[in-house]
């Protein structure tokens, strides 16, 4: 789930920062961000899959979605899929009669990147959650103790866990900001396009 909705996704979004200074031409951008949350999609359904299964192959078996992290995944998924879908439609598809779709596609982009950014953080909320809810599950009550002994398995695994929540943590406090940055050049371009 790390993989598909934070790596490939966040990746996609970044696409119109990295790409815009080399690529002239905004649809191969849009294929690039198109690309990379395709690839999400397979990241998404084995993480989805892998922990349904885990709930109900274990004895006995773990309801599935009784837990907050449960639920925020599932929102996160399915806004992830409402994007995909909105976004899939609206700039590829209608591309094809671009001068018709393009007032359109050009209100629908504020929404877009602001849903987008959105379910990035709800995935990030829900990693956080998923990490906290094994951190209790697996390490037990005395979870608090185990990081003072790293030489344990489980102290490891508690170290890895809080690692991760920070870097997932940083990661939510970086991303919007790099999102929101818009470079004065493509400012210029924007205003003449819109002029025309």
């Amino acid at each position: 789930m790390i993989v598909g909705l934070i790596f490939f996704a966040g990746e996609g979004m970044l696409m119109y920062r990295s790409l815009e200074i080399c690529v002239k031409h905004r649809f191969y951008i849009k294929l690039a961000h198109t690309i990379c949350h395709f690839l999400a999609i397979p990241a998404i359904v084995m993480g989805l899959i892998t922990v349904l299964d885990s709930h109900q192959l274990r004895f006995p078996p773990i309801p599935d979605f009784y837990s907050l992290h449960s639920w925020v995944g599932l929102v996160t998924i399915s806004l992830f899929a409402l994007q995909f879908a909105v976004g899939f439609t609206s700039f590829i598809v209608f591309l094809c009669c671009d001068t018709n779709t393009a007032a359109f596609r050009a209100a629908l982009v504020p929404i877009h990147g602001t849903m987008g950014l959105v379910t990035f953080l709800l995935s990030i909320v829900a990693a956080i959650s998923g990490l906290t809810e094994k951190a209790i599950f697996s390490l037990g009550k005395d979870y608090s103790t185990i990081l003072l002994r790293p030489e344990s398995r489980a102290g490891i695994e508690g170290l890895v866990m809080n690692s991760l929540g920070a870097v997932l943590i940083a990661l939510a406090i970086v991303m919007p900001f790099v999102l929101r940055q818009r470079r004065p050049q493509y400012q210029l371009v924007q205003v003449v396009e819109n002029q025309n």
